[in-house]
């Protein structure tokens, strides 16, 4: 399966020569899942069924910029909050405007066309 919709990418320490990601709505309906790619090759993460987990957390926090605002989010609430609605919850803080664009690879598209 190759890559999909609106994806955070992100270093895994322990796979340092794997491209790790977080996809929306791409492996499973209206949820962020974790991805890794391999030579050509992109593996949904089947540890753990996928889920969000520590380190794709961080890098959704990271990438919406978030930090600061991680006392309010958890990795279990934040898996099921698209790009869109991360969105909102950005102007909801009164964070100022920023422009998110997905990583997915040759479709950079902002993060409000995700819902």
């Amino acid at each position: 399966m190759g890559r999909c919709y609106f994806s955070v990418e992100y270093n895994h320490p322990e796979h340092p020569d794997n491209i790790c990601a977080v996809d929306w709505d791409c492996w499973a309906k209206g949820r962020w899942v974790r991805s890794w790619r391999s030579d050509f090759q992109w593996h949904k993460e089947d540890e753990d069924g996928g889920h969000v987990g520590k380190l794709g957390f961080q890098a959704i926090v990271d990438k919406f910029g978030l930090n600061g605002l991680d006392h309010e989010l958890t990795p279990e609430n934040i898996e099921f909050m698209s790009p869109a609605r991360l969105m909102a919850f950005r102007r909801q803080k009164g964070l100022p405007y920023r422009t998110i664009l997905s990583d997915t690879l040759g479709d950079p598209s902002p993060a409000e066309e995700y819902d």
